[in-house]
Formats: C-alpha cells, structure tokens, sequence
C-alpha cells in the first residue's frame, strides 16, 4: 500500500481533493503527540498545515530541559541507593522519588506524564530515542537512580539536534556502560556487547560491518566506567578524575581507569588510530575518531537511511516508502544530522497527509492509555492524578500514577524507559494480540467506569460533578463543531460528532447504528423522536443522565477495533 503513495516531501498545501480537515488535524496531533483535544483541532485548523507544524515543533524546542526537580530520578543530598524518599531540592521545593514498586523500576513522573498530555514533541521523542539508545531502565535498580536521570537529560539536550552528538554522549553514560557491560571491559577482555549494538542498532544497521569491527570498536571502549557505589570515592586512586562521591549527578562527567584501556593501535572500517599517549585525554580524542572520523564519514549513507527509516516508522507508519526514506536520509546527511530538519520535513510534507496513512497506524499502549484522556480534554489534578491528601480531590486509584504506570507495564506490555529487549519495541502490528486486545479493553473499561461511579450515591468525592459535567459540555461542543449548530436533540448527530473525534476511520452503518443505541440506553424511544430529550436532559433518568450516555458511548466505541488505530 505505502509504496503508491504520492511521496512527494514537499510542502503539503490543501486542496478540494485533499483539505485540512478534522481527519488531517488529528492525523497531525496523534503523530506529533498522543491525541488531539477538540481545542488542539481547532487552533490546527486556524491557520495552515505548515504553520501548524512549525508552531508545534518551534514550542517543543522553547521548552526547557527538566531538572531534578521537575523530573526528579536522584538527588546528591540523599541516598542513591534509594528509588524513594520525599525530601527537598538545592531550593527547597519538595520532590518525590517515585519507588521502584510494582516490578515497575523508575515510575513514570508527573511531570512527564503531563508534558505529554499537553502534546509536547518533545516527549513523544523522548519516547522514540529511549527505544533507540536502550538501557532496560529495570535493571538500573541496583545502580544509583542519577544514572536514569544523567541518561535522560542527554537525551532531553540532543533529541532535536546532532544525532552524532547525542550518539558520542549516550555512549559514555553510566547507564549504558553499566547496561552493556562496559565496566567488565578491559584490555585483557575487552566486553563486546556495547561495541555491537552501537553499530547493529544504534547507527549503522545490520549487516553493514564485520565482526573486526566489532572487536575493534570492543578494545576503544575498554577502560569507560560507571561508578558503582560505594566502593569508588574520591579516596581510590584508580579514579583521580573522580569529581566526588556523587558522581552521576555531575553532568557530563566520565570516569576513566588507564590500567583497564587497550592503548595499541586500533581498526575500524580500515581506518587506523593509536593514542598519542596513555592519558584520559587521549583515550577521549580515540573515541572522538571512532566517531567523527569513522563511523559518520565511512558509514553515512549507512547511517542516513537507518535513523530516518526508524524515524518514518515510528512517526508515520510501520512499512516505510522507500522514496520517501531516500529522501529524508540525503536531508539528514545534508544537515549534519540535525533531527529536527527531518522531522519538519516529515510533517510538513504531501506524503505525511495521504489520505491512505491517516489512522493506518496501531497505538502504543502508552498513546492508547493516555491518549484517551488527552481526547477528552481532561486535565491532571483537575481530572485525574489529585494526592489523595487534598480537598477537594477527584483521584481514584485507576487514575494515580503507579496505577496507570503499572497498567503501561504489566498489562500492556510498555514500561517507559525499558523496552522488551536492546533492540527496542518494534512497534506496529506486534502491540496487538488476542491477549493485549482483551487488556486493553479492561484497562480503560475500569478508567471510564470510574469517571461513571462518581456521581452515584454514596460517592467520596466531595464536588465531582466539574468533572462529570465535562463529558456534557464535551458532547455539546463536539456537536456543534461537526454540525455547525445547536441542535442538541438530534441523536445521530451528537454520536457521530463523538465517534469521530474519538475514532479515527469513519464507521459502518452497522457499528453507527449499534453506537446510537448504546448511547441511547434505557431512555424511552419516543423521548428521541419528539421534543423531551436533548443533551441538557437529566430530570427523569438521573442515572441515563448525559453524561451518563456519553461515557456509555465511550465504552462502546473504545472496544472497537477502530478504535486501536491512529
């Protein structure tokens, strides 16, 4: 199918045959983020595609790169050892290191969590490189939890910038050297595993070197540690370049032990290198030819058609067009291997907004969980997410953080920050089973059930009703949008008007006819073909009240297999 597609990257302009609707603007927001709100498709459809995306990309890049504060994974005032404490950062603000419960190693913060709820690309790339440059963050409990954060902060600095850039400084961090073993490497056994993913999956591909490569590549990366505490202090001599006991908060600092570096001459992809001497410095300047001399000049084509055909999957489909990666790829080398003039191509372009690729996609769990609620325009700790300590509150535990984390993890197969196995979830079609089908429908029955429970008799939540009146005001607002009035006592319209903000292929007959009689419930028929029901109707029903139906409907619609696609 992909490969009859228009694959043209030129600037998509709307057409008769091919406008900026509702369909284009979802498309946009499902691929840049994970989801669309009624408010996101309106301010996309207020001016051009174009505009659009670099509105988009130009806020992701004006956000700030968290500090431990915001994203707070360790802190050098307390323990390292610990993956929970609640304490106070260098200005006093009070954090929380979420535990490592559940069997879910570092728990999703809130603050990511809401940085993807409000469409951040950013995130949704944070997303992309951590199933690239793989850590299995699981296996990281037995580390200091700083590791998790240094790691993500290079990624946060160069996800849309220089991707050699961000390939030198991932190398080097401790939770890649500790992960792929390069603290067991030494001269005398220098460990392979790192050497060959760096070229197998994080650069070149697969079948692009041989095994020398490998071996030789092994022997450069002999020496780079991590620091395991707390056996290193800065008492170990080993470790003169030791910048403290709280190394993995110090940013940008490499621990290096000259003993443990293979110092003779090296090979890779025939080019030679020996160090000048048997310093820090000169091993860092081999790994700096190892990559700016060797692999982005000898394998850039290589390299070129790797990263874009990885990016072309996980942003636009799961089979990429071999013209389009073509294309992309001599933008990436053109750029000195600047992201983000692919990803404005990517988005900006006539192939991007094929009618064909629209909802051709399978939703990772994580946009299938939290995609919802970003459709439905449901806010943290208004909505969801409220400490339970607070007053009022609408938490529930469907809806807390290690919950919905855990939910990701062990029901849906997606644990942030720990894909599967090195090679990274491979996305698509493997997100869909008979099992994780039947997961899916479980976890978000019990998420809109919950929003259903709070206004029944009896209910702890002291002022719901904010909430549970939103999904009226949803469906008014979504009617009008799709209908262009008021006439909230038609039916039809106002299920159609839902089914297609929350879906992104248009219905059958059948499943439309099926969806009206869902929403309808246990209301008379004769109240819907006269004047008695419209959406401002609640007198007689209390429990078939609007809300009611909507998220009756939304049960309905989020079974479907439709409903999978984005």
């Amino acid at each position: 199918m992909n490969d009859c597609l228009n694959t043209s990257l030129e600037v998509y302009v709307p057409s008769l045959s091919k406008p900026w609707d509702l369909r284009r603007a979802q498309h946009l927001f499902n691929k840049m983020g994970i989801g669309a709100s009624l408010p996101d498709i309106q301010w996309a459809l207020s001016m051009t595609p174009e505009e659009a995306v670099d509105a988009l990309i130009d806020a992701s890049l004006q956000e700030p790169v968290p500090t431990k504060s915001d994203y707070p994974f360790g802190d050098p005032e307390h323990d390292p050892w610990q993956f929970s404490y609640d304490g106070e950062d260098d200005e006093g603000n009070s954090i929380r290191i979420w535990p490592n419960s559940l069997n879910s190693g570092p728990m999703v913060s809130h603050y990511f969590i809401n940085a993807i709820e409000n469409n951040s690309l950013r995130y949704k790339l944070l997303l992309f490189w951590t199933n690239h440059f793989v850590i299995e963050a699981t296996n990281l409990a037995q580390y200091p939890s700083g590791f998790l954060y240094y790691y993500l902060t290079h990624i946060h600095t160069h996800a849309f910038g220089d991707f050699l850039e961000m390939t030198k400084a991932i190398g080097l961090t401790p939770a890649m050297l500790g992960y792929l073993n390069g603290n067991r490497s030494t001269a005398a056994a220098p460990n392979e595993n790192y050497a060959r993913e760096l070229l197998e999956l994080f650069t070149v591909g697969p079948d692009n070197y041989e095994q020398n490569d490998v071996e030789e590549i092994a022997r450069i990366m002999t020496g780079w540690k991590a620091e395991f505490l707390p056996w290193a202090d800065n008492a170990n001599s080993g470790y003169p370049d030791n910048p403290g006991r709280w190394y993995p908060f110090t940013f940008n600092a490499h621990i290096f032990y000259p003993p443990h570096h293979d110092w003779e001459e090296k090979t890779v992809f025939n080019k030679s290198f020996k160090p000048d001497g048997e310093t820090k410095e000169d091993a860092f300047q081999e790994y700096l030819w190892l990559h700016h001399e060797v692999i982005f000049k000898e394998k850039k084509d290589e390299i070129a058609d790797f990263i874009c055909r990885k990016l072309y999957k996980f942003f636009v489909y799961h089979e990429p067009n071999e013209a389009v990666i073509e294309q992309l790829a001599n933008t990436f080398k053109n750029n000195d291997w600047n992201i983000e003039s692919v990803l404005r191509q990517i988005f900006k372009s006539e192939h991007f907004f094929e009618a064909d690729l629209i909802g051709a996609g399978i939703k990772s769990p994580f946009e299938f969980l939290f995609g919802f609620l970003r459709q439905g325009n449901l806010k943290i700790d208004e909505d969801y997410f409220k400490e339970n300590s607070g007053e009022p509150h609408i938490s529930f535990f469907q809806f807390q953080i290690p919950q919905m984390h855990h939910d990701c993890l062990s029901k849906l197969g997606q644990q942030l920050f720990s894909p599967v196995n090195v090679a990274g979830w491979p996305g698509g079609k493997s997100w869909l089973s008979e099992n994780t089908m039947t997961k899916r429908w479980s976890v978000i029955y019990y998420k809109i059930e919950f929003y259903k429970n709070i206004m029944k008799p009896g209910s702890v939540f002291p002022f719901p009703e904010r909430t549970f009146e939103k999904f009226r005001q949803m469906a008014k607002d979504l009617t009008q949008f799709a209908t262009s009035s008021s006439d909230f006592n038609n039916v039809d319209a106002v299920v159609k008007a839902i089914a297609q903000h929350f879906i992104m292929v248009d219905l059958d007959e059948s499943e439309m006819a099926a969806a009206v009689e869902v929403f309808k419930g246990d209301i008379p028929e004769n109240y819907f073909n006269g004047e008695i029901w419209n959406l401002d109707y609640d007198e007689e029903f209390p429990y078939s009240s609007v809300p009611i139906q909507v998220l009756n409907l939304l049960l309905y619609l989020t079974k479907l297999p439709e409903y999978q696609l984005n």
